[in-house]
């Protein structure tokens, strides 16, 4: 903790961990200032700093009281409105524009609480899965979410509520904050290291042919001749990749599947010499490596257990978080990386677009709904990915253009950037001026870090 100076914190009784948890991030982890929480019976947050007294009203959780009872379809928000307190503008979902300021206390009608923890909790997603009758396991379209519908995946909500804190505290008398600094993570889904077999080229150009993509398959087996051809390794990009970041000052992180032959999304074995070398090769140049479990073992904690521990026993080194595969993430799946000893997790972000998917560029601790519990665990969420640009076929100078505006935005806030290009994409055909944009994109960083 940064402040000497303690906030005292009377909440509302019901909805207790919820609240708990949304305060002790908001106040603690993010500004490093300390809390003394209580509870009551009362309809309104009273925060007591130094001399002053700030009232915040409570909308949301007073609205549902019950345990988890909060997670309805018909509390999805549809629409966001903004407030402009002292010289922030922060959103307004919950509560009233109310704000009166003068010497004895203040009084706040947004529930910024429980916008904050609506963002960074993403209950949403849990709510409409089990609407959609999807299992927890299964990915919600990007588009039915609250953040797209509304056009806000290049805004940090939370940040700016974080602003306005700030702000707010400094007029009670409070000085001192958690200092950030904007920092670039550089990670790297690691989903090949070799050319297909030929049975699973035939099974990957069946599954093409099936769904109608006769020029990808065509593309896929012309490439696969050329490569064959030329005798090289298109996913060998590891050397290319850490000499870019060496040149800047970066590091990477590589997340490597360890399942095994026979496993769903088997495609190459951690036991081979190629992979133990580069793995080997990755940690003598000071580099990182993570876990890329695969998606059905991340819901199971033994499966989930085998596959780090192999990991482990490879690498040699303690593995501290990582990505898992096709970005599938839930409450098991957090659960289980906690329950590991996992110190981060990177999987929250968006598939179709750059952007802040919980509405924050700031490593977070992870809550886990269905549990009503603040893990150890912390989710690093990523900004940014090269398969963006293909799934909406951005050219290289639009692709570049989107990831500044989202650079500027983490810069902005002195957040951590974190981005994920595929190590078995960097080389292969047809993505040359993307390999371009990489480069651009870590030089850009290394010119905005000063």
């Amino acid at each position: 903790m940064i402040s000497n100076s303690k906030i005292k914190i009377c909440s509302p009784i019901n909805n207790q961990k919820e609240r708990e948890y949304i305060l002790t991030t908001l106040f603690c982890d993010f500004l490093g200032i300390p809390v003394q929480i209580s509870f009551e019976n009362r309809i309104d947050y009273k925060l007591v700093i130094n001399n002053c007294i700030i009232f915040v009203h409570d909308d949301f959780f007073n609205r549902n009281e019950l345990p988890l009872s909060f997670l309805k379809k018909e509390n999805i928000p549809q629409i966001i409105n903004y407030q402009k307190l002292l010289n922030v503008e922060i959103p307004l979902i919950w509560g009233n524009e109310k704000f009166t300021f003068n010497d004895e206390e203040i009084y706040i009608g947004n529930d910024f609480f429980a916008t904050a923890f609506f963002f960074l909790t993403q209950w949403e997603e849990y709510v409409l899965k089990v609407d959609k009758g999807l299992s927890i396991r299964d990915k919600i379209d990007e588009n039915l979410l609250f953040i797209i519908r509304n056009r806000l995946q290049k805004k940090c909500l939370v940040n700016d509520i974080l602003e306005f804190l700030k702000e707010l505290l400094e007029k009670c008398g409070l000085k001192q904050f958690r200092t950030h600094h904007f920092d670039v993570m550089l990670t790297h889904d690691v989903d090949r290291c070799f050319l297909s077999s030929y049975e699973e080229l035939c099974d990957n150009i069946n599954q093409m042919l099936e769904m109608g993509a006769n020029e990808r398959a065509q593309r896929i087996l012309s490439d696969y001749i050329s490569y064959k051809k030329q005798g090289s390794n298109p996913f060998d990009s590891f050397d290319e990749l850490m000499d870019i970041s060496d040149q800047y000052g970066f590091k990477n992180h590589f997340y490597f599947k360890p399942c095994m032959i026979g496993d769903e999304g088997f495609t190459y074995s951690l036991n081979d010499n190629f992979v133990v070398k580069v793995i080997k090769n990755i940690l003598t140049r000071g580099h990182y490596i993570g876990l890329h479990a695969t998606e059905n073992t991340s819901h199971s904690y033994k499966a989930l257990k085998m596959e780090n521990e192999r990991l482990k026993g490879i690498s040699g080194c303690a593995i501290n978080g990582g990505r898992t595969h096709c970005l599938i993430y839930s409450p098991d799946v957090f659960r289980n990386l906690d329950r590991l000893g996992l110190l981060y997790d990177s999987g929250v972000g968006f598939q179709y677009y750059n952007g802040f998917r919980s509405s924050v560029c700031y490593p977070y601790p992870i809550f886990c709904i269905p549990e009503r519990k603040k893990l150890h665990l912390k989710e690093y969420p990523f900004m940014v990915m090269d398969s963006v640009s293909t799934r909406n076929e951005m050219n290289a100078e639009d692709f570049f253009k989107d990831i500044i505006s989202v650079m500027d935005t983490v810069k902005k806030y002195d957040g951590l950037l974190v981005t994920n290009w595929h190590s078995n994409m960097f080389n292969t055909k047809g993505r040359e001026k993307f390999k371009k944009v990489y480069r651009m994109m870590v030089e850009y960083s290394s010119k905005i870090m000063g």
